[in-house]
Formats: C-alpha cells, structure tokens, sequence
C-alpha cells in the first residue's frame, strides 16, 4: 500500500510525517508501524519566532486496530524544538490525533458509529483494546443530547433482558418511582418487579 494512503486510511494528514516507508514490526499482538514526524515545521507557535532548533525526540504509540483479532500499533517519532528567542519548547500538532489521544481520529469514528449497533460498552471496548471507562467517556462526548438528570427522591432500580440476539445481554433499568415512568424505556414502576428500591433524604 502506498505510504500517503496508509496514513489517510487511518485518518492522519501525510504531511505532518516524513515520507520514509518501512516495514511493519511483527509482534504476538499484531503489527507496529513505525512513522517519523517532519522536522522542517519551525515556527514557534508561542512567539512565531523561526529560530528553533531541535532539541529532542520522544516516541508516542498510538492504537490502530479495527478488531480484536489483531491489535496494531503506530509509533510515532515526535520532535520538540526549543525557540532561542522565547526558550520555550514545542512539539508541533500531528492532524488526526488530539493531544493526549492513544487512538487516531479515524479509531474514534469508526468506536463513533458502534454505538448504534448492538453492542455494549465493553463489547467496543475489547474491539478497540480500551478500557471501559474510556469508551464511556467517548460515548459521553459525542452524544451531547442525553440529559444529565437530578437524583430523584426515591429510585427504583432492575435489570431488563436487552436482547436474546447478543447472548442475552441484560441492562440496568433506573426508575424515578414519584414521577412514574422510566424516560429511557417509558416503564412504570408497576410493569416490572424492581430487584432495588433507594430512597434519598
């Protein structure tokens, strides 16, 4: 595969790396591809001063895996350069991978689009090779319209069979009992025999 389609695929700009391919690192997981970042990005971004120069590299790992059959990795040869005007020092943005990001962008839409499938957290989240809280916070991030709603004065808590297609998966039902009615699964308290009742003062 051509070096600049390899990193469109996974959703990463070829210009912010040097076109050096090679060969990926076979491992028991899956693969490593090693990429290196350009080095004639030399403004400073604090000053705008161009009188930089390099003054060390770091490698970061970032995740690329589509499936948990395989878990590939790319690894990336970062460069940070120090302004001789400002003495500050900078690594300049990679297009496709937020700061403190270990997944691409692309990773990221494709973990976007399993939440309309009939999956749950931590089905994507051993799909991905991420933790469960993680996939929880993507999950947060992107669907901005579910309510964050008060702590009723009485909830009513049980566990619902989501479906018999996915290995009898169950679900946690959460009830304001006062108000009647469940907005997620429009339940009344009444149709379901609650395995929990929690009252707040």
């Amino acid at each position: 595969m051509n070096f600049n389609t390899f990193l469109l695929r996974l959703g990463l700009d070829p210009d912010n790396f040097k076109n050096i391919p090679s060969d990926p690192i076979k491992t028991d997981k899956g693969f490593i591809y090693e990429i290196e970042q350009r080095t004639d990005q030399r403004e400073c971004p604090h000053c705008h001063a161009d009188k930089v120069y390099i003054n060390d590299y770091a490698f970061v790992e970032i995740g690329c895996s589509e499936n948990n059959e395989i878990q590939d990795t790319i690894r990336i040869k970062k460069v940070r350069y120090k302004c001789r005007s400002c003495h500050k020092t900078f690594t300049p943005e990679i297009k496709g991978i937020n700061r403190y990001d270990k997944n691409t962008e692309q990773i990221k839409q494709l973990i976007y689009s399993d939440f309309a499938r009939k999956l749950t957290f931590q089905d994507i989240a051993n799909k991905y090779h991420l933790s469960n809280g993680r996939i929880v916070q993507l999950f947060d991030e992107k669907v901005k319209f579910v309510p964050r709603l008060k702590m009723p004065r009485v909830l009513c808590i049980d566990e619902i069979r989501f479906s018999e297609e996915i290995n009898q998966k169950f679900v946690c039902v959460l009830t304001d009992f006062e108000k009647g009615r469940d907005r997620r699964y429009d339940q009344k308290p009444s149709d379901c025999l609650f395995t929990g009742i929690l009252w707040i003062d």
